[in-house]
Parts: structure tokens; sequence; C-alpha cells
């Protein structure tokens, strides 16, 4: 994920929609009112955008719905879209690494790379 967001806030993903020629979506966990009073305000989501230049930020717990419309979306002909998961082995530390997971996701043709 780091490899290929630069993101280091924990409890991001990430989504590269290889359909639309790479169009990268990067979700952040929503910060609790206590984040604000011990880190100061965190940054919006437009800033997070530039900041990671990506193609667009929402938060964590839209990304069901965003999986959801993205597949409902799809021309008849493309029924057999794939949700591919990174889940390789981080080559410095070794540790495994963590696929993505959301409320749905046994719905789709999800694939663990």
């Amino acid at each position: 994920f780091h490899y290929l967001f630069g993101v280091e806030i924990p409890g991001c993903c990430g989504t590269i929609d290889v359909e639309t020629g790479g169009k990268a979506t990067l979700f952040v966990p929503r910060q609790p009112d206590e984040y604000t009073v011990w880190m100061g305000p965190p940054p919006s989501l437009d800033e997070l955008r530039r900041m990671y230049r990506v193609d667009d930020v929402m938060y964590v717990d839209e990304l069901p719905d965003f999986v959801r419309d993205r597949m409902d979306a799809a021309p008849a002909s493309e029924l057999e879209l794939e949700l591919y998961l990174y889940g390789g082995t981080n080559s410095d530390s070794g540790a495994p690494g963590q696929p993505a997971s959301f409320d749905g996701i046994e719905m789709y043709d999800a694939e663990t790379i």
C-alpha cells in the first residue's frame, strides 16, 4: 500500500481502477473529535488529494458503496469484473500484507494477489 500511495496514515485503503486508466482513490478513516484536541484539525479530503496526488479521497466507511456503485455501473459486457486485493509480503520486514476488507466483500469475486 505504501509503495503505491505513499500514505503512512493508519487505517487507510486505496483503489486503482484499471478500467478507467488507473484512477486512484484513497480511503481515509474519519478522525474522532479527540484527534483534533491532541493533533489539531486533520487535513481535509481535498488537502489529502493534493498531498498524495490521487484522483479522489473518500472515507473508509464509504468503500463498500464505492465498490458496489462501480460494479453496478459496469456494462453488461463486463459482468466478469474482479476485485483484486493486495496480499503480498513486505520485502523489508517480511510481514505479510493485510488485504482490505469491508462489509459485503463476500458478494464479489475478490482475489488476493
